[in-house]
């Protein structure tokens, strides 16, 4: 891949990136001392610091001691009071955090409760929905899919059986809608998520996949490098209406898959590594004044600016190690 970051004007997308990233750092790092004030006045935010947390660690803040300490600990209370009938969301934002500690025997007590409620929840076609009573989606079996990888990495007991009717359920959709020309593109992005950490890995499948999702994120990314929650649209529909929240999510989908360079061909590599780095800008360019990142709902905002931040640190990774 160093060839093809060669031929890109990378110290252009690079002096974006480094500008957007240096404030969102400054300011991710501020919202987590701010946690600390939240944990106290607060009885609903602690899932949301679990995304801010795990964000931050991975993007080498110092979380202080006493917020970790805070948070595993409401998180603990919450969890066995009611983990059976946690929502998908909150379930996944805990298992984000909780892999990060060192394992005791709550933290391993309250993984388990989470993973047997997450498989628990699945629909009898194989897929999940963001709650129990929901139809089945390829979001929600995407999310559900890949924190039962990450509680397996863990030891966990995972019912191989599970995993193979979710990842079914996900082909199935995935193909069908892209039959029918009607495959959204963050939903494309979220089944290479999904597959990308499946064990035991299809590589056949998987590169399949792959070149797919690359054809489908290709065709419909925005010339100003962000993508819609629309199917069908003009070239100028697609640029007013492109979403930080569903670029997020594509550009990571790419970073992934490009750390698995033996999936995708020269020609593949090269297109979805332009992909990220428009992404990326795109990202730069919705950049509020005071380092936010914006949000349909104003209670999203902080889970979005923790979200962007992870994903350019891992675009600017991904061109550091090419």
């Amino acid at each position: 891949m160093r060839a093809m970051v060669s031929q890109l004007p990378i110290e252009e997308y690079m002096a974006v990136i480094d500008r957007a990233l240096s404030k969102g750092l400054h300011l991710l790092a501020h919202m987590i001392y701010t946690g600390l004030g939240v944990l106290h006045l607060e009885e609903s935010h602690e899932y949301a610091i679990c995304s801010q947390v795990a964000a931050a660690i991975e993007c080498g803040i110092v979380v202080p001691g006493q917020l970790m300490s805070m948070l595993k600990a409401r998180v603990l209370s919450s969890i066995f009071h009611s983990g059976q009938h946690l929502p998908l969301r909150e379930a996944t934002q805990a298992i984000q955090f909780f892999i990060l500690l060192e394992r005791d025997e709550k933290i391993s007590r309250a993984l388990s409760v989470l993973a047997s409620a997450i498989q628990e929840a699945q629909n009898r076609d194989g897929g999940w929905g963001f709650y129990r009573t929901d139809h089945s989606r390829i979001p929600a079996t995407s999310a559900a899919l890949q924190a039962l990888a990450k509680c397996r990495t863990k030891g966990l007991d995972v019912d191989q059986s599970v995993l193979d009717k979710g990842y079914a359920f996900l082909t199935e959709a995935y193909y069908k809608d892209l039959s029918r020309n009607r495959v959204l593109s963050f939903k494309a992005a979220q089944v290479l998520s999904a597959y990308l950490v499946r064990v035991p890995e299809n590589p056949e499948l998987l590169r399949d996949i792959a070149g797919s999702v690359i054809r489908v994120l290709y065709e419909s990314q925005s010339e100003n490098g962000s993508w819609t929650f629309l199917v069908r649209a003009t070239s100028r529909m697609r640029e007013d209406l492109g979403s930080v929240a569903i670029t997020t999510t594509n550009v990571n989908s790419l970073v992934a898959v490009l750390a698995k360079k033996q999936l995708l061909d020269e020609d593949q590599q090269a297109t979805a590594l332009t992909m990220a780095l428009k992404g990326a800008r795109f990202l730069c360019a919705t950049q509020m004044g005071d380092g936010y990142w914006p949000a349909q709902h104003s209670d999203e905002y902080i889970i979005h600016t923790a979200e962007c931040v992870r994903t350019l640190f891992r675009v600017r990774q991904l061109v550091s190690d090419a």
